[in-house]
């Protein structure tokens, strides 16, 4: 019994590895780095390597550092659709985000976030400091400039330019606007979460509780969870 699994096992090893879509790499010395599919070699002398493009490239031995076989890692369809998430941070202490991709390289995000100020209230000749709630909806666009596999960590990675705006109009009238960097990563073989971090400068005008004006620059951080669907 112990060797007819043993033997399932192992045919299942097989089968997925083999199932696995494998190209070439060469590493040459001058520092490139050549993928494709070795179509002729003799050894010590040469090689053959045709690329996805159909291109056909040769290399003698001495120009070669390194040959070594890796599995297609196929990065398309990495963002997309439709998406939910939690935030942290950005305009907000805490917010609830729907981002709605256009492409892969293009989305528009909106929002609604949870935040607190303070002002002054005054009673019966007294003035007190009071703690005043608002929820800021806000809307932006993200714009994704490149997308990478990082095979160290096997994440996907995206990197781009956020543009985001929004107001605040319960408990304290606020508007808000930031510009900055973007970063969203996908572990490999889970299209559906993500993970993103958004940095950059931002400005913050408050009509306060006492009736005063301000203007706020600082810097925009938030980091937000994602969950897809396709």
């Amino acid at each position: 019994m112990k060797k007819i699994i043993g033997l399932i096992i192992g045919i299942f090893i097989t089968t997925t590895i083999f199932s696995q879509e494998l190209q070439d790499v060469v590493y040459l010395k001058n520092g490139s780095i050549i993928k494709g599919c070795i179509i002729s070699q003799v050894p010590n002398e040469y090689i053959i390597i045709k690329t996805s493009d159909g291109q056909l490239y040769t290399f003698n031995f001495p120009q070669i550092e390194q040959i070594e076989k890796t599995q297609v890692t196929e990065i398309d369809g990495y963002g997309g659709g439709l998406s939910y998430g939690i935030s942290l941070g950005g305009f907000g202490l805490i917010g609830l985000q729907t981002r709605i991709y256009v492409s892969e390289k293009f989305a528009f995000e909106l929002g609604t976030s949870y935040n607190i100020g303070a002002g002054v209230s005054e009673s019966y000749g007294n003035t007190s400091k009071k703690y005043i709630h608002t929820f800021i909806i806000s809307g932006g666009s993200n714009f994704y400039l490149t997308k990478l596999y990082k095979k160290n960590k096997q994440k996907i990675k995206l990197n781009g330019i956020t543009i985001k705006a929004g107001g605040g109009f319960v408990g304290f009238n606020t508007t808000v606007a930031s510009c900055g960097w973007i970063h969203e990563s996908f572990r490999l073989l889970n299209k559906t979460y993500s993970f993103t971090l958004e940095l950059g400068p931002g400005i913050l005008y408050t009509y306060n509780l006492n009736k005063t004006e301000t203007i706020n620059f600082a810097s925009y951080l938030k980091v937000q969870w994602n969950w897809h669907s396709k």
